[in-house]
This record gives structure tokens, sequence and C-alpha cells, in this order.
């Protein structure tokens, strides 16, 4: 991952990267790819893991919860209706 950064800032320019994440031993052997991508309106980027068998993993209550205040930016709109338009 040479040359990706997971942290900006505009002025002065200062750029950093994270070399590890922190997660439960139980999945360390089944994270197949780590990569870092850019997230929209932050200055640190998104980290995916990718993780093999996690359908096969049991999972406790919860649910998800969208940031409402993404629909007031017109940026991320035009964004999503670009990419899921049918």
């Amino acid at each position: 991952m040479r040359g990706v950064f997971s942290w900006r800032q505009k002025n002065p320019v200062i750029q950093r990267r994270l070399d590890s994440w922190l997660i439960s031993s139980s999945l360390q052997g089944d994270v197949d790819n780590v990569d870092i991508i850019p997230a929209i309106k932050s200055d640190h980027s998104a980290i995916t893991l990718f993780i093999n068998g996690i359908e096969d993993k049991r999972h406790g209550p919860s649910f998800w919860k969208f940031n409402a205040s993404l629909i007031n930016d017109e940026t991320y709109v035009s964004r999503i209706r670009d990419k899921y338009s049918t």
C-alpha cells in the first residue's frame, strides 16, 4: 500500500497512513484483503476489510442507521443517483 494515505490535510499539505487495524483475534485468520479507499466529505479515507466465511459467523442483534444529514449534501446525492440509477 505504498503511497496510499488514510488521512490528508490540505493546508499545509500533510499526509499520514495507518499501517495496522485492530480486529478480534477470532477474525485474524479470515481476513482476505485490506484496502484504503476514498471517503465522501472527510479528511479520513475509508478502510475495507474483506473477511472470508463471515456468512457462517453468528451475529448479535444490531441495526443500521442512515446519516440523514447526507440528504442535504448535493454532491453525495448526485453520486448515489449516478451509481444506482436505473
